[in-house]
């Protein structure tokens, strides 16, 4: 059985602004990890990154490093079914670690 996609792309910003009105950054740990299970690691990425143009601060940069640490324990196959790859660990980690420089 195919799973129901939860959200589409435009759903995220409005997500984001309910999200930003709860002030808690464990709720964007919880809804990141839910679209690791899931298998939306793209999904998650374009979150995280719609997120820190929204708001750059040390936390959400460190729930992106988090984010990217728990990709990276996923099997090559289970990040191709994903649609994702560790190059784009790699480049999402050396994003995360500019915008670190520039804090």
């Amino acid at each position: 059985m195919a799973g129901k996609q939860v959200f589409n792309e435009n759903d995220i910003g409005e997500l984001i602004g309910d999200i930003e009105a709860l002030d808690s950054d464990v709720v964007h740990k919880v809804f990141l990890r839910r679209l690791i299970v899931e298998g939306n690691f793209n999904e998650g990425e374009n979150y995280l990154f719609d997120l820190l143009e929204k708001q750059k601060t040390k936390s959400i940069l460190d729930i992106g490093k988090e984010f990217y640490e728990t990709l990276s324990k996923k099997s090559d196959e289970e990040l191709q079914n994903g649609n994702f790859s560790r190059e784009e660990i790699e480049q999402g980690l050396e994003d995360l670690n500019l915008l670190y420089k520039d804090m």
